[in-house]
Order: structure tokens, then C-alpha cells, then sequence
């Protein structure tokens, strides 16, 4: 709670929307290539790279640099791997939509 919860509470829904989004089209991408996405919670806690949030009561202000910082350091991570996947084969085709710029499409 604090200074604008609110509107941080609807612009974070709106954020949460757009990762379950993006979440869905990774995981049935995933699925067409044959592979077995693991979506578990503690599957995607014990893999994270991310800094644990902290825990308890956290200003607003304090709250919108945190969230920024980590969807930053994913966008960074996702790029990363785009640009590992693309340095391996180059010449493979792209598959992509933006929120999913890790995957590939099936050669051949």
C-alpha cells in the first residue's frame, strides 16, 4: 500500500496480462517443436536469475524500479539467447514474434 497503489495495481495487471500472453505463445511454440515446456512455479523460482523481490510492504516508487529492473534484465536474457541461437546458425530462419524471440522454427 501507498502513494498511488492503485494505479501501480492496474498498470502491474496489465503487465502480468502481456507475461501470461507471451507465456502462452512460448509454450505452445514450444510444444509445435516437439519440446515439453516446464512451467512450474518451482521450476521457474529454482531457475531465475532474477534478485528475489523483497518480501513484505514495498513503496510505490520503490516498487515500479524493482519490476523495471527485472523486466529489463528479461528482455536483456531473451535477447541474449536470440543472439546466442543466431550466432550458432545464422542462416536458420526465424520464427519469432517478440515475445518469443528465443524459438526457432523446424528446419526443412
Amino acid at each position: 500500500m501507498g502513494t498511488n497503489f492503485r494505479d501501480l495495481h492496474l498498470q502491474l495487471d496489465e503487465l502480468v496480462d502481456l507475461a501470461r500472453a507471451g507465456s502462452d505463445t512460448i509454450a505452445e511454440r514450444l510444444r509445435a517443436l516437439g519440446a515439453v515446456p516446464d512451467g512450474r512455479s518451482d521450476t521457474v523460482a529454482a531457475t531465475t536469475t532474477l534478485p528475489q523481490f523483497p518480501a513484505f510492504e514495498v513503496a510505490t516508487a520503490d516498487a515500479v524500479d524493482l519490476v523495471t529492473a527485472r523486466v529489463y534484465a528479461t528482455v536483456d536474457t531473451m535477447r541474449a539467447v536470440h543472439d546466442d541461437v543466431d550466432a550458432e546458425d545464422p542462416a536458420r530462419p526465424t520464427s519469432c514474434t517478440s515475445s518469443s524471440t528465443v524459438l526457432r522454427s523446424s528446419p526443412g
